[in-house]
């Protein structure tokens, strides 16, 4: 359904201006290459229980991003509530190590630990555990202050 300012109707009570799903389609492209920049500090955060004849089960619960180089990161508290207590031991941080001739990533496992939880804002702060201090970082973070309503702020 089309409204007289040019806009569109995209779900009950939702309405886009068509200057917006312009802006839209802009920062798409814009959000690709700042993930294609940042791809060495975006983690995995998943669960790898064993299960019979050496097989294991896969879950990916959700996505974060490494903000020091001790490899502490940033995920939403809902991806770490996610975590049932007794899959607290095989979860991890999993992170690109390599891609293969084949174009295959190749990803490299560490335990994470909790170290604090905002559920009200959405947002956990996970350490991955390991003795390495050169992880990748995300490249700026944008300036939230910024940000009008609505808006989307990524770093450059």
């Amino acid at each position: 359904r089309r409204f007289r300012n040019g806009g569109r109707r995209v779900a009950k009570g939702l309405h886009i201006k068509r200057k917006s799903i312009k802006a839209c389609q802009g920062k798409a492209m814009e959000i690709t290459k700042i993930i294609e920049k940042n791809r060495d500090a975006v983690v995995l955060v998943d669960i790898q229980k064993p299960r019979e004849a050496g097989q294991m089960q896969v879950s990916i619960r959700g996505t974060g991003f490494i903000i020091d180089k001790k490899g502490t990161f940033i995920t939403n508290a809902h991806v770490y509530k996610q975590i049932k207590q007794d899959e607290l031991e095989y979860a991890a941080a999993s992170l690109p190590s390599k891609i293969d001739e084949k174009g295959l990533t190749h990803y490299e496992r560490f335990p994470i630990k909790l170290l604090k939880i905002d559920e009200e804002n959405d947002v956990a702060l996970v350490q991955i555990i390991s003795e390495r201090e050169d992880f990748k970082t995300i490249e700026g973070i944008g300036d939230s202050e910024a940000t009008t309503e609505g808006g989307i702020s990524f770093g450059r």
